[in-house]
């Protein structure tokens, strides 16, 4: 936990340079799913679990709403 703080700078850093947040507020898509896990790891052979992961993660009851890239980063995160 030391060095959470680095590691979700370097996160969100990747995330706004490589222009994700654009790409997420495409909607809600298995192709955005598939857009942006194309940049996030390009060689991945996970792309079904991605959507299958960002699904999930949108309908969870949750008392707080999540955005559209609060729930793709939940569902890329949750493969490994």
């Amino acid at each position: 936990m030391a060095e959470f703080p680095y590691t979700l700078r370097s996160a969100v850093a990747f995330w706004v340079l490589h222009g994700l947040p654009h790409l997420a507020d495409a909607g809600p898509t298995n192709a955005v799913v598939d857009g942006i896990t194309a940049v996030v790891n390009p060689k991945t052979d996970s792309k079904a679990d991605r959507r299958a992961n960002f699904a999930l993660a949108q309908n969870v009851s949750h008392p707080v709403s999540w955005t559209l890239s609060e729930a793709i980063v939940v569902a890329l995160a949750s493969v490994r």
